[in-house]
């Protein structure tokens, strides 16, 4: 099983950084790797950890949610766990984007048998089924065509990006917008790519996103 390690700001330290907490899974069997990906923001922590130890990453994953006050303050005990089949080979959970209560969850490996359409991205919120509730609000895919793969998210506001490296043999990011066809909708904006697309180009291999840039 992995760890996730906690730093907070500390002028004494010769570093100016102090290690505050340890944090393994609350169970066990979903703490391989845990720390494989990671998103903090504010008072929530979001840790993907797998079900079988498998390299170099494993087929999916569980989504382990902490809250700073849960259970005391500064308790940051375990509020949801988020995951699918545990037989899926989906790769959910493979990287995360936190933002003031919205959680994305990508799951590049997921095959939609009746579609053939693979990749998706699941928007999860916190008080979505009660307090802490962490409740699915939308899964998400693309009508740009039957590849999504997203890979990478970046998650601020009413925008979501999700990288995919792979798509098209050189790579696209996949735009969708909080409110686009309908409140808290997360509908399709558009898909970006360097054109004239270059084979394995990796376009959306890292990606960053703030106040709609």
């Amino acid at each position: 099983p992995g760890s996730a390690y906690y730093y907070r700001r500390d002028a004494a330290s010769p570093s100016g950084w102090t290690l505050a907490r340890e944090f393994q899974a609350a169970d066990p069997a979903s703490g391989f790797a845990f720390g494989h990906a990671v998103a903090l923001d504010g008072d929530v922590l979001a840790v993907s950890g797998g079900l079988r130890p498998e390299v170099p990453y494993a087929s999916t994953y569980v989504v382990h949610v902490r809250e700073r006050n849960a259970g005391g303050a500064e308790a940051w005990n375990e509020v949801a766990t988020l995951a699918t089949s545990s037989d899926a080979r989906d790769i959910f959970g493979y990287r995360l984007g936190l933002d003031d209560g919205w959680l994305a969850v990508v799951a590049p490996g997921e095959v939609e048998l009746d579609t053939g359409r693979i990749g998706a991205a699941y928007v999860y919120r916190r008080n979505e089924g009660g307090a802490s509730g962490w409740g699915l609000v939308r899964r998400l895919t693309s009508d740009s065509g039957p590849q999504f793969l997203p890979e990478q998210v970046a998650l601020d506001g009413d925008w979501l990006a999700l990288g995919a490296p792979s798509v098209d043999g050189a790579g696209a990011v996949f735009l969708f917008g909080r409110h686009v066809g309908g409140e808290n909708h997360w509908g399709e904006v558009t898909k970006l790519q360097d054109l004239p697309l270059e084979p394995e180009f990796a376009f959306g291999q890292g990606l960053a996103l703030a106040g709609g840039e």
